[in-house]
């Protein structure tokens, strides 16, 4: 099976751990190609009250999070969301970080992750966030 089809199988099954673990377990290509499933899964009727977030954060590139950034405010309430965070990699959070430097996107949440996850350093003080 399609880790698209897997994810969306998680996500209908409300499998929060089974998310996380699919995201970790995949490589980078397969987590992209997994992207508009995740993506059309996300703007679905139900997509927002479901584990859709989740999953989109998981697969989707950084600009197209920050694109859709409210399915990232989302995510954040996860518990597993910083696993999910960590397996994207550093280059990953780095462009989250730069979008959030831009002040026109929902991305606080996930950042306070990442800080206090010891991931990345705080942002810019100015902005108004302490990790």
């Amino acid at each position: 099976m399609s880790l698209a089809s897997e994810l969306t199988k998680a996500v209908d099954g409300g499998d929060t751990e089974r998310v996380r673990d699919l995201i970790i377990e995949a490589n980078e290509k397969e987590r992209r190609t997994a992207a508009d499933d995740m993506e059309r899964l996300l703007i679905s009727r139900d997509g927002r009250k479901s584990l859709a977030p989740l999953a989109f954060l998981g697969t989707a590139t950084a600009r197209n999070v920050t694109t859709w950034s409210w399915a990232a405010s989302e995510a954040a309430q996860f518990d597993v969301v910083g696993d999910v965070l960590a397996a994207r990699g550093k280059a990953y959070l780095e462009t989250l970080l730069r979008a959030l430097e831009r002040e026109d996107v929902q991305l606080w949440r996930l950042v306070r992750v990442a800080v206090r996850a010891g991931w990345s350093p705080s942002p810019n003080k100015k902005a108004g966030f302490a990790g």
